[in-house]
């Protein structure tokens, strides 16, 4: 397993425990979804969705706002 999988199956892993913690999920997005969106990879229609679910879910957000940052490419110093 490269290290790139690892972290993807670790940040996963950390947006399902944090669903669990948060609420039921059972309207929300799998961590795939929101990992995808995070990074960009989802289709328009997708996208939208998961945005749209975002501005209701609190959990999600922030859980998103992770995802997020972790895609983000890290600039040279």
């Amino acid at each position: 397993m490269s290290e790139a999988q690892f972290t993807d199956e670790r940040l996963r892993e950390a947006l399902r425990d944090f669903a669990e913690v948060a609420g039921d999920g059972s309207g929300c997005p799998d961590s795939d979804h929101l990992v995808a969106s995070g990074r960009g990879e989802l289709e328009p229609r997708e996208e939208r969705d998961v945005l749209l679910h975002l501005s209701r879910c609190t959990a999600c957000a922030a859980a998103w706002r992770i995802a997020r940052e972790v895609a983000a490419p890290v600039e040279p110093l």
